[in-house]
This record gives structure tokens, sequence and C-alpha cells, in this order.
């Protein structure tokens, strides 16, 4: 039977600043996505029913303590506004399945308390409610790989793997303790720890892999470089990764399917000085991919790329203060990224919903990437 990869599970919706017509009666509300959900009679913009909806949580809120159940003491008005506020909350929670509770949670559920949960909710619940969008995926019964997984990037990478219900191996020169992964000792710059972690897999098939483990080397123009320094740039960033795909890709070769994510950097694209050996290979790196995945698309197996830029890890914080501050100034987001913005990355990368993408770069600069 050919295994399906992950797809994705919307749970709760992106927020993009909006006003609807109702403002005309002086009604502003939080930002929502504009969609419509339609309906057999016809379509019900949640533009307007979002505002509905916020008008009667803020009725709520000024009769706190008054059980809307029981209309004693409100106005015909109050209501009349929490009524259709609930029954418009209603149909939100029922139409868009797994936006909020994934339906068979609803089943279980007393809609009432959903709903004056809701309702009742402070201003920080609404901030929460209009969060950017949280997608999880299913990885149940497959098999992930993930190099240099001890700490920063990989490690994110290897959690959300993890808790998206994948097997996880850690590969790394650290051993990691980390719930729901496997953690192995490997230096990928070496074929003999690299069988070896292969031959503890006792023949399973790999699913996912994800080469991540780096090296960034000293921060120094070139001529400075000692040469065992740039060539343990190029072991471990290039000829590592190269050595840890051509023993895992006949796995994923066997079974006629899998991901591969290689982690190049924003430093392979632009060349970035005082980093020439670890931009080199970098570069390598982004030039495989593509490659690669030219040489396997007559199977399931795609293969891409993500370029970060300054990521908020030890090895960038190891760099100095002084080198960090000048890295965030020059980000037109004026910070450094997320480990875990790049795992969502990794882990879109490996399910379904990216299955028409291979030998792509997708970059992860916070906007400080020229192409």
């Amino acid at each position: 039977m050919r295994h399906k990869h992950a797809s994705p599970i919307i749970s709760e919706c992106s927020p993009a600043d909006s006003m609807s017509a109702a403002t005309e009666q002086g009604l502003r509300h939080g930002p929502h996505r504009q969609l419509s959900y339609h309906a057999t009679s016809g379509s019900l913009s949640r533009e307007r029913g979002q505002c509905r909806f916020m008008e009667a949580k803020r009725r709520c809120r000024r009769l706190r303590g008054i059980d809307v159940r029981d209309p004693t003491g409100l106005s015909a008005r109050d209501v009349w506004v929490v009524v259709k506020g609930i029954a418009i909350r209603f149909f939100q929670l029922h139409v868009i399945n797994g936006l909020r509770y994934p339906r068979s949670e609803l089943s279980d559920k007393d809609p009432y308390e959903l709903l004056s949960n809701s309702l009742m909710s402070s201003p920080e619940d609404s901030k929460v409610e209009n969060a950017a969008m949280a997608v999880t995926y299913d990885f149940s019964n497959q098999t992930a790989v993930v190099t240099g997984g001890a700490r920063g990037i990989g490690r994110a990478i290897a959690e959300q793997l993890a808790t998206s219900g994948a097997e996880v191996w850690i590969w790394d020169i650290d051993p990691v303790e980390l719930a729901g992964t496997h953690s192995v000792v490997v230096d990928v710059t070496k074929r003999n720890d690299i069988s070896r972690a292969l031959a503890l897999m006792k023949g399973k098939s790999i699913d996912i892999l994800v080469n991540d483990a780096g090296y960034l080397g000293p921060y120094r123009p070139f001529e400075q470089f000692d040469p065992d320094e740039w060539q343990r740039i190029l072991q471990v960033n290039l000829l590592g990764m190269l050595e840890v795909t051509y023993q895992v890709l006949p796995v994923m070769r066997r079974i006629g399917k899998g991901r591969i994510v290689n982690l190049g950097s924003l430093a392979g694209k632009e060349g970035l000085p005082r980093l020439a050996a670890y931009s080199a290979a970098s570069a390598g790196v982004i030039a495989f991919t593509k490659a690669l995945s030219r040489e396997v698309n007559d199977s399931d197996i795609r293969v891409n790329c993500i370029a970060p830029g300054p990521i908020d890890t030890r090895m960038i914080r190891d760099l100095g203060n002084e080198t960090v501050d000048a890295m965030i100034t020059a980000s037109p987001l004026r910070r450094l990224g997320d480990p875990k913005e790049v795992a969502a990355l990794v882990v879109w990368l490996c399910s379904d919903a990216s299955a028409f993408n291979t030998g792509a770069v997708f970059d992860m600069s916070g906007g400080r990437a020229r192409y």
C-alpha cells in the first residue's frame, strides 16, 4: 500500500487588518480574514458576522456578571445583539471544520460553553483568537532523520516533527534528550558514523531527511583563516550533507518516496563578506539540491532547500553582540529569526501540501535576501 505523506490541518485563521461596512455605524472590530462562508440560502459574510459578534462581545463585557441565558436586567437591544452574536458564532464554529476545534471534539463539548467562553473572554484572549494561523500536520507512521538536531534550528525541527507524530532520529555530535526522539551520536563528516546510525534503525524506512548539521566557523576575512578552519566548514556543511544524503537516498529509493530538506544559508545566495568559506559551502548545498531534485523526479521523492538569514541560535550569538546588532540592523524586519519559524517551513515542505515543490530554494531571511 502506498504510504501517504501528511496533510495540513488548519486550526485557526490568520489575521489581516480590515474594516467592515458596519464601521459606518461606528463599530470597529479586530483583525480577521475577509472570507465568505456559503449557506443553503446564500452566503454569510464573515466580515459582517465578525462585526456583529464583536459588538455582542462588547455588550457582554459591559454586562459582565449577568448570565446571558437569563435576560433579567438586559434591555431588548442587549438581548437581541447577544443572541445574534451567539447564533453567528455557532454558525462559524460548526461550518469551519477544524478552525477552532476538530469536529470530533465539537460533538463532545457543550456548544453553549464554547460560545459563552468566546463571548465573555478578555481583550487579551481576543488577541490570542486573532493570532497567526496555526497549522498542524500528521506524520504518524513516518520516520524522520534530522542531522544537527541537538540545538538551535535542528532541535526546533526535530521537536516539531515529533509533536506531529513522526518517529524522529537525531544525528548529532552531541547527545540530546528530547521527548519522542532517538538520539544517536554522529559526526556527519565520518562515513562509518552514518552507516552505524543507519544500522541502529534496523531496516526502517526513512520518509524524511533534514540535513541541518552546520558549522559557521570564525567571522573574519578569508585570508586570515587557517586552512584547517575553512576545510572544516566545507566538510560539515557541504561534504557531510552529501555523505548523509548518499547513504539515506537508497533507502528512500526502495520505497519510492521521501522528502529531503537541506538547510543552506542566505550566505549561499548572497556571498557574505567575512564568511567566504561558509558562503561557498552553502552555495554548494543550494546547487546540489537543484541537481538532485532533477535526478529523483521519476519518483515521489522531493528535494528542497531553505536559506535562512540570521536566526536566533547559539551559533549566531557566539559571533558577539556587535556582529549580532549589525545583522539586526541589516534586516528589514529589524530582528533575528526564530528557530520555530524555520521549523514551520520545514514541516510544510515534508507534507503533501508542498508535493509540487522540488528543487526550490526558500528564503527565510526576513526580507534581507536580494533574490
